[in-house]
């Protein structure tokens, strides 16, 4: 096998390993994120009915953790709602 044809040949093998990691590494922060939105709006439908929360803490709660992590996407009111109804 020439040098060029076994360089080639890594090029192609590294090149598949690295968009394997990526893939895996998508899915497995995609599988976090809704086991992340599972888990909080679980907490919330509990606490919702030991504290007789309204959904007036829906917008207040989306407000706050904008403001403590601005970095952070997908805690909008709308969203939260959703992961709600995921969440039962």
């Amino acid at each position: 096998m020439s040098e060029l044809t076994f360089y080639k040949t890594l090029l192609i093998d590294i090149k598949q390993r690295i968009r394997q990691a990526q893939t895996k590494g998508i899915l497995s922060a995609n599988s976090e994120r809704i086991f992340l939105y599972w888990e909080i709006e679980k907490m919330l439908v509990e606490k919702q009915k030991v504290a007789g929360w309204g959904a007036a803490v829906m917008p207040r709660l989306s407000k706050d953790i904008h403001n403590a992590l601005p970095e952070v996407k997908g805690f909008s009111e709308w969203y939260i709602g959703y992961m709600k109804r995921f969440a039962r």
